[in-house]
């Protein structure tokens, strides 16, 4: 008996320091503003101030401006023994490597869909990800077209935060940096991510399903300009080759999806560290994409972001949303789980309220 009760306690003890050591802290990286719930909260908050996640701390997400892409996530953080909701790219963890330099989410998309949209062929997509054959198949007799819903399957990188799907998302607790390598310790934080809008994207690599329901994995990147191999724990776990992609990349590999007909004059072809390309003559000519810097090869993190934005320079409408992307993030509406109820209302309003103020304080 005396045995069994000190294993208990052996047990017991172990589940509490495993759950007091999920605390992750995180700096600001700017002087800026954060929400303490309430409706009208506007709060400033300076650089270099520390704050803190706990595991039951949550992660939401908001949308761009025509409610299509994730923009950037708002976290419920500790600061001054109360809880504060901040978004993802005013804060870095603490005493580790940054994943990325500038202040935006990291949007990547495998690869294949450069072969998609080169040939213009949607086929391709069914071929190199049967699951969206699948989901297709399973659509065909509901109201709504699979069409009308679908979306690359993306994976959008935070310094804190790195969202695998709407409902699978993880903690940045480690990142370890040797020239164009990664290693990020992650914690598997939810599966049940709900956005207001029922928008579903479960397409994954078959690799990274036998570790989706896993607390802790480590996310191996291997960098090349704006292209990225990603592993899982070790180099025999693949998950796949990705490309940096902006929004107008997805909008073409949408349209094609929807309308069977893309523009590809309004992409810029990713490129390799060296400068490269490999499907350049599918889109825009080497003397119209000459503006976009080849990425160096000892560099992950300024270079993935140098690479994104270009995209927003392929005309001039788009130049003109490049020049207002902070303030269109600034002004982002989180849009927070059903689960939170009408507490969550409050917070959504006060957030709201924040992102205007900051927004007039990035113009002054």
């Amino acid at each position: 008996m005396i045995k069994k009760i000190i294993l208990f306690f052996v047990i017991f003890i172990a589940s509490i320091t495993s759950l007091i050591s999920e605390i992750i802290k995180y700096k600001v990286i700017s002087d800026t503003f954060y929400s303490d719930g309430n409706i009208g909260s506007n709060n400033p908050i300076k650089k270099d101030t520390t704050v803190i996640w706990k595991s039951d701390n949550r992660v939401y997400i908001s949308y761009n401006d025509d409610e299509t892409f994730i923009e950037n996530f708002l976290m419920s953080v500790e600061y001054n023994n109360e809880t504060i909701y901040m978004l993802s790219t005013d804060l870095e963890v603490i005493d580790t490597e940054k994943i990325i330099n500038k202040k935006n989410l990291l949007r990547i998309i495998p690869d294949y869909y450069l072969e998609v949209l080169y040939k213009k062929d949607s086929n391709l997509i069914f071929e190199n990800q049967p699951l969206w054959k699948e989901r297709k198949q399973r659509m065909e007799n509901e109201p709504f077209p699979f069409e009308d819903s679908f979306q690359p399957e993306s994976y959008y990188i935070s310094n804190p935060v790195i969202l695998f799907s709407l409902h699978n998302y993880y903690m940045v607790k480690n990142v370890r940096k040797s020239d164009n390598n990664f290693e990020i310790d992650l914690l598997h934080y939810s599966n049940d991510v709900t956005d207001y809008y029922g928008k579903t994207e479960d397409v994954f690599s078959e690799v990274y399903n036998k570790f989706r329901s896993n607390s802790n994995i480590k996310l191996l990147i291997q960098n090349d300009g704006d292209f990225f191999d990603l592993w899982i724990n070790t180099k025999e776990n693949y998950i796949g080759r990705y490309i940096v992609a902006s929004d107008s990349l997805c909008n073409q590999i949408i349209n094609l999806v929807r309308s069977n007909n893309c523009d590809l004059s309004k992409i810029i072809w990713p490129r390799h560290a060296d400068g490269s390309c490999d499907y350049e003559d599918g889109g825009k000519s080497a003397a119209e994409s000459s503006v976009r810097k080849p990425a160096p090869a000892t560099e992950h993190a300024e270079p993935a972001e140098e690479a994104a934005l270009p995209e927003a320079a392929e005309s001039e409408s788009l130049n003109k949303e490049a020049e207002s992307a902070d303030a269109k993030q600034n002004a982002a509406l989180p849009i927070l789980p059903i689960a939170a109820g009408v507490a969550a209302l409050a917070v959504l309003l006060a957030v709201v309220l924040l992102a205007g103020k900051k927004r007039k304080a990035s113009k002054k």
